[in-house]
Order: C-alpha cells, then structure tokens, then sequence
C-alpha cells in the first residue's frame, strides 16, 4: 500500500488537509463506486478491500502529485489498478468511470472549503489535478489492455494444451473430456470432426483463418500447429452439417486436407486424429482436396504402410523410374489415364490428344520395362498399385 502524507508532499492546505484524512477520503471513494457503478458491485470477484486498497493507493498519488506541480506523477498504484480489474473481469469504462468519480470527489472536497487565498489557486488546482487523472487512467488502460491480452495468451496456450491431449489421447477420463470441450468451447453433445490441413501454402495466420472460416457458417472449432500439418476438432450439431462443413473446407483448399469420419464421443478424438492425417495422404502432395477417410480405398491401405508402397513401387515400376524425368512422365502419365479411362486405349488418345498407336506403343513400352501387362488383371493390379504408391509420394 502507498504511503503518502501531507508531510511528505507539502502543498496548498486544503490538499494537506485531503492527504491527513486519506482514509476517510478513500472509504467515501469506495462507497461511491460500488453505489455508482453496478459493473464493481456485481463483481464479486472484487473484494472489498482490493477495492479500498487500490482507491486509496490512487487517492494518494492523485493528491501527491496536485501538490508536486512539475514532478511526475507516481503512475505505479494506476497501474496496479488497471491489472487488477483486468484480473477481476470489471470493465475497462467501469476502470475509467472510477478515475472520474475520484476526482470529483477531491474537487467537491476542495472547493467546499477554501479560505480567501486558496481561492485564486483554485483554476491552477484544477488544472493540475485533471492532468494527473488523465495520465493516470491512461497508464490504467494500457495496464487493464496488457493483461487481457496476457491472460488471452494463456487461454489460448490452454486451449491448445487441452486439444493436443485430446488428439494424441492423453485425455480419456470422461471428466477430463468434458472439462477440455468446456475450456475448448465446444458443445458437449454435438458430433466431430478432426480435420488435418497442410502447412506449407496457407496464409501468415492459417489457424485463425480456418476457425474463422468455420465460424462465419455458425461452427466452432479450435485448431493447433502439428509437424508439417494444422489440425482442427470441429463440433458439428447434426449430419448436414457435416457435408456444410466439407464444403467449406473445399471453399478454401490451396493444399491436401484430410477429414476424419464423424464421430460423437470426444473420446475417440485420438482415433479421428489418425484417420485425418491418413486421409490427407491419401491425395497426391501438391494437390487442393478435401479427402473424408475411407473415400480412397486404394490410397489409404498405401498411405498405411508407407514403406511397404514404396518398396511396391520401386520393385515393379523401377526401370520406368529410372529412365530420364521427361519419359518417366510420358510413361507414368498414359498408364495413369489408361487406368482413368478403364483401359480404353482410344478414350486416352482422344484425352491426350495423341494418335491410339502412340498409346499402344507407350503401354507396350511399359510392359516391356515391367514385364507386366495391362491386359491381365493381376499385373495390372499391380502396376496400378505401384503406381497409386508413385503418385502418393511413396517412390
């Protein structure tokens, strides 16, 4: 607590008068803010004693520094104040409001009882006692200002704390889930998604921009930062809001996100969480898709066993892979439209704009390098497996 007298400053009497009955001063001060303003008197938070204690703290200083023309105002107990009603959740108006009421009750005080030659000093009183509320409540403001955003980072660290535990499934005790969605601020009888989006093309803030994506269509979400990848637990009321919340993500893809089934009990977020990651896999690097697990049978039991898809894609489309980059994509790229064009050799040549002997030759040269042939279904499984795994990433 602040301990300033009239000793210690000097000054106009009347002031010396206000700072040697300071206590009083100050239980009128904090009676009329809880009277006046019903933001402190429903803050129960606040006790009363914060209150008296930083009323008086200011009071003092406000007084020390109408007597102490020129110093600089003590602005520590402001400061204090502004932190403490952050703390406390009272409104900054409210923080504001009591500055003026403190001055007001200083001036009432003052001007009810000078003598005849403290009467000219009044305007100068005046003058001197605005500026220091002034620049008290402004140190006020930017103190109040400073821990809300602190305490929103801590939120926010919280927040992302609890929804890492949930996704890696550190969380499993049903108190423990429900105490994370309501920190996490999702509803706790909606169903879920988990949602896995690439890192590498999104914008300077893709955390933000995806959840406010999301909300702007009534659905909340809550994301963090993984290795290589953003990942989203989206709280979704009914079915159709799943398919809403598909095509908002497809409104926004620029890279591979990977969406998990919907599920209804929080938890088996850590299960969803690895059904979105495999199901971004599941679409070629590079490209904008939204891949729901399960959609791509073939790319999923790839994406399954990474090093399995790449020793199968090394074993049977090796000797392609080797050949100079521009036949390699010549080669891959009429076997990947042949499958598309179930295995339609004119369908290819009309697509790619070549002659169908051109095809017939570039697939022969294939089954020559493999020594599979698209004509029977076991080898074309294969080639189409391998192929699968080369255009996943797996070569």
């Amino acid at each position: 607590m602040t301990h300033i007298t009239a000793a210690t400053v000097g000054g106009p009497a009347v002031i010396c008068e206000l700072l040697a009955d300071v206590d009083a001063l100050t239980a009128e001060l904090a009676e009329r803010i809880l009277t006046d303003d019903y933001a402190y008197a429903e803050a129960t938070r606040l006790e009363h004693a914060e209150l008296a204690r930083a009323c008086h703290d200011n009071l003092c200083a406000l007084l020390a520094a109408i007597c102490q023309d020129g110093a600089p105002v003590d602005t520590s107990a402001a400061s204090a104040a502004g932190r403490l009603k952050a703390q406390r959740d009272i409104p900054l108006a409210a923080l504001l409001h009591a500055y003026r009421l403190g001055g007001r009750l200083i001036w009432e005080k003052v001007i009810a009882r000078p003598d005849g030659s403290d009467a000219d000093a009044l305007p100068l009183l005046a003058a001197r006692m605005w500026a220091a509320i002034d620049e008290m409540s402004s140190v006020a403001a930017d103190a109040y200002a400073e821990a809300i955003a602190d305490r929103a980072r801590s939120d926010a660290r919280t927040r992302q704390l609890m929804l890492r535990a949930l996704l890696h499934g550190e969380s499993q005790e049903r108190t423990h889930v429900r105490e994370s969605l309501r920190v996490l601020q999702l509803a706790e009888h909606h169903a879920y998604l988990v949602v896995c989006v690439e890192d590498h093309v999104l914008d300077a803030d893709p955390l933000g921009s995806v959840e406010q994506s999301f909300l702007r269509h009534g659905l909340r979400s809550q994301w963090i930062g993984e290795l290589r990848s953003h990942v989203g637990l989206v709280a979704v009321p009914d079915k159709d809001h799943v398919s809403h919340a598909l095509a908002i993500l497809e409104s926004i893809a620029t890279t591979r996100i990977g969406v998990s089934m919907p599920f209804e009990s929080p938890e088996l977020a850590h299960q969803a969480f690895q059904e979105a990651q495999l199901a971004m896999l599941c679409a070629t690097p590079g490209s904008k898709s939204v891949t729901v697990y399960g959609d791509r049978a073939t790319a999923l039991l790839l994406a399954r066993a990474p090093e399995g898809a790449r020793e199968l894609a090394r074993s049977v489309l090796g000797s392609v892979l080797e050949l100079p980059d521009h036949e390699t994509e010549t080669l891959l790229g009429t076997l990947s439209c042949w499958f598309d064009c179930a295995g339609s050799a004119s369908a290819v040549a009309e697509r790619l704009h070549f002659h169908r002997n051109t095809i017939h030759q570039r697939l022969r040269r294939i089954e020559q390098l493999t020594g599979r042939t698209c004509s029977n279904p076991a080898e074309a499984a294969e080639l189409y497996l391998a192929l699968q795994s080369v255009q996943l990433g797996h070569a």
